[in-house]
Protein backbone atom coordinates (compact mmCIF):
# COMPACT_ATOMS: atom_id res chain seq x y z
CA UNK A 1 0.00 0.00 0.00
CA UNK A 2 1.24 3.49 -0.78
CA UNK A 3 1.26 6.42 1.52
CA UNK A 4 -1.40 7.59 0.10
CA UNK A 5 -3.52 4.62 -0.02
CA UNK A 6 -2.93 4.65 4.53
CA UNK A 7 -3.47 7.74 4.90
CA UNK A 8 -7.15 7.22 3.30
CA UNK A 9 -7.06 3.55 5.55
CA UNK A 10 -6.64 5.84 8.39
CA UNK A 11 -9.04 8.64 7.71
CA UNK A 12 -11.57 5.38 7.27
CA UNK A 13 -10.49 4.45 10.26
CA UNK A 14 -11.90 7.30 12.18
CA UNK A 15 -14.63 7.98 10.15
CA UNK A 16 -15.70 4.57 11.05
CA UNK A 17 -15.00 4.58 14.69
CA UNK A 18 -15.30 8.43 15.88
CA UNK A 19 -16.09 8.36 19.41
CA UNK A 20 -12.22 7.01 20.29
CA UNK A 21 -11.25 10.08 18.49
CA UNK A 22 -7.99 7.97 17.12
CA UNK A 23 -5.19 10.98 16.29
CA UNK A 24 -1.96 9.76 15.81
CA UNK A 25 1.55 11.89 15.96
CA UNK A 26 3.73 11.79 12.81
CA UNK A 27 6.19 9.50 14.28
CA UNK A 28 3.28 6.65 15.08
CA UNK A 29 1.96 7.13 11.63
CA UNK A 30 5.26 6.00 10.61
CA UNK A 31 5.38 3.28 12.65
CA UNK A 32 1.98 2.21 11.55
CA UNK A 33 2.73 2.51 7.98
CA UNK A 34 5.79 0.45 8.38
CA UNK A 35 3.63 -2.50 9.62
CA UNK A 36 1.12 -2.56 6.97
CA UNK A 37 2.40 -0.85 4.15
CA UNK A 38 3.19 -4.71 2.93
CA UNK A 39 -0.58 -5.41 2.84
CA UNK A 40 -2.83 -4.69 -0.42
CA UNK A 41 -5.24 -1.36 0.09
CA UNK A 42 -8.29 -3.27 -1.43
CA UNK A 43 -7.71 -6.20 1.42
CA UNK A 44 -6.81 -3.73 4.28
CA UNK A 45 -10.05 -1.38 3.85
CA UNK A 46 -12.54 -4.18 3.26
CA UNK A 47 -10.96 -6.28 6.06
CA UNK A 48 -11.54 -2.58 8.53
CA UNK A 49 -14.43 -2.25 7.25
CA UNK A 50 -15.42 -6.63 8.02
CA UNK A 51 -13.66 -5.63 11.70
CA UNK A 52 -16.12 -2.64 12.21
CA UNK A 53 -18.94 -4.88 12.22
CA UNK A 54 -18.28 -7.03 14.73
CA UNK A 55 -16.32 -4.80 17.28
CA UNK A 56 -16.68 -1.33 18.82
CA UNK A 57 -13.07 -0.72 19.30
CA UNK A 58 -10.43 0.84 16.73
CA UNK A 59 -8.31 -2.35 15.63
CA UNK A 60 -4.88 -2.36 16.54
CA UNK A 61 -2.45 -3.43 13.62
CA UNK A 62 -2.59 -7.55 14.32
CA UNK A 63 -6.27 -7.19 14.04
CA UNK A 64 -6.13 -5.17 10.43
CA UNK A 65 -3.30 -7.48 9.10
CA UNK A 66 -5.86 -10.61 10.40
CA UNK A 67 -9.06 -8.92 9.06
CA UNK A 68 -7.32 -8.43 5.35
CA UNK A 69 -6.31 -11.86 5.07
CA UNK A 70 -10.15 -12.69 5.51
CA UNK A 71 -10.58 -10.58 2.62
CA UNK A 72 -10.38 -13.31 -1.02
CA UNK A 73 -7.22 -11.90 -3.09
CA UNK A 74 -8.80 -11.47 -5.98
CA UNK A 75 -12.00 -9.62 -6.67
CA UNK A 76 -14.81 -11.69 -8.68
CA UNK A 77 -14.21 -9.28 -11.93
CA UNK A 78 -10.51 -10.21 -11.62
CA UNK A 79 -11.38 -13.70 -11.30
CA UNK A 80 -13.80 -13.47 -14.27
CA UNK A 81 -11.19 -11.50 -16.65
CA UNK A 82 -8.80 -14.35 -15.49
CA UNK A 83 -10.85 -17.39 -16.69
CA UNK A 84 -11.88 -15.15 -19.94
CA UNK A 85 -8.07 -15.20 -20.52
CA UNK A 86 -7.91 -18.67 -20.07
CA UNK A 87 -10.49 -19.55 -22.34
CA UNK A 88 -8.75 -17.39 -24.77
CA UNK A 89 -5.28 -19.50 -24.73
CA UNK A 90 -7.46 -22.14 -24.83
CA UNK A 91 -9.08 -21.45 -27.92
CA UNK A 92 -5.64 -20.63 -29.37
CA UNK A 93 -3.92 -23.42 -28.97
CA UNK A 94 -6.61 -25.84 -29.98
CA UNK A 95 -6.84 -24.03 -33.62
CA UNK A 96 -3.10 -25.03 -33.94
CA UNK A 97 -4.56 -28.49 -33.53
CA UNK A 98 -2.93 -29.07 -30.04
Amino acid sequence: MTKKEFKTLYDNMKALFPKDDMVLSNEALKLWYDCLKDLDFRRADEGLRLYAMESNWIPSIAEIRKYANKVPKYTKEEVHEFIIEAHKKERQNDSFGF
